[in-house]
């Protein structure tokens, strides 16, 4: 089997609602470069799905599914220049959350199927989704 793999990372809030007394500073909104590494199985060997392009509308897609905030204020990402600038706010989403989201939104919006979504906190830890 062939696939494609896309990687990017976003800048992003998020919080651990139930994270035990020891990780109390868990609970509050904290800042992580989020990388993504999206696996897609292709049939064709020749760019049967063109990554570079479906990479940039999932990075878009992603910025209009969250609330993107800048500085202390909610903005429309429509509204940003430079997407960079934006973090996205996953709230109370763990990193696998994240992933079966980003799965069910890919398949809805492009109806495409994802064999696996990873998403780590900095490229250190994180979870993935594999489709079943």
């Amino acid at each position: 089997m062939n696939t494609i793999i896309i990687k990017f990372q976003i800048p992003g809030f998020h919080r651990w609602i139930e994270a035990p007394e020891r990780y109390l500073y868990l609970r509050s909104l904290h800042r992580h470069i989020f990388f993504f590494e999206i696996e897609i199985p292709v049939t064709d060997d020749n760019r049967e799905i063109e990554f570079i392009n479906l990479k940039d509308r999932i990075i878009n897609e992603i910025h209009n599914q969250y609330s993107c905030i800048h500085g202390n204020q909610t903005i429309d990402f429509a509204e940003v220049n430079y997407p960079l600038l934006t973090h996205c706010n996953f709230n109370k989403m763990s990193c696998e959350q994240i992933a079966k989201d980003l799965h069910a939104i890919i398949e809805q919006f492009y109806q495409i199927k994802c064999s696996k979504i990873t998403v780590l906190e900095d490229n250190e830890n994180g979870g993935s989704y594999v489709r079943e």
